[in-house]
């Protein structure tokens, strides 16, 4: 566990006891979202999430806390070589703060942890997918020294009549 400025990082062990708080977590993350890409969750969108999120050796789950209050979370997993090449590499595939609680640190040491689980495991770099519009997240990850890697392209597609 990560502590410092009042927020404490913890590693997830058992997904049941923070289930409604990572829920909670997760709806802001759509809700933030929506700007950039617009889209509706499915009916069954909990147990799919729960089961995107279950836990095992390659997979982390993070919970940052202030006064005992989950603020922001992280879920990474590690990808490991392709069949082509010898590659390890973290990947972060969710990754937010409450905007009441940002600035506070949680983001910084919510990637402090990921990036010590992820040297554990063999990790040479740590990657993550954010939209270009997102301002904020693109200045935080820059600031925190990632840079751009590849460029995902997308076009939207008119309904089939």
């Amino acid at each position: 566990m990560v502590t410092g400025k009042g927020i404490s990082v913890e590693r997830v062990t058992h997904l049941d006891t923070v289930w409604p708080e990572l829920t909670s977590l997760f709806l802001e993350f759509e809700a933030y979202h929506q700007t950039f890409q617009p889209r509706e969750l499915v009916s069954d969108w909990q147990e799919r999430l729960k089961e995107r999120l279950r836990l095992h050796d390659d997979r982390l789950v993070l919970l940052a806390r202030a006064g005992g209050e989950a603020i922001g979370c992280l879920v990474g997993v590690m990808r490991r070589d392709d069949g082509l090449a010898f590659d390890t590499y973290g990947y972060l595939t969710y990754a937010f703060v409450r905007q009441v609680s940002r600035s506070l640190g949680a983001g910084r040491k919510l990637l402090e942890e990921a990036e010590s689980w992820c040297r554990e495991r063999g990790a040479t770099r740590i990657e993550l997918d954010v939209f270009a519009e997102n301002e904020l997240g693109v200045r935080f990850w820059t600031h925190s020294g990632f840079r751009p890697l590849s460029l995902t392209m997308a076009k939207p597609l008119e309904r089939a009549s």
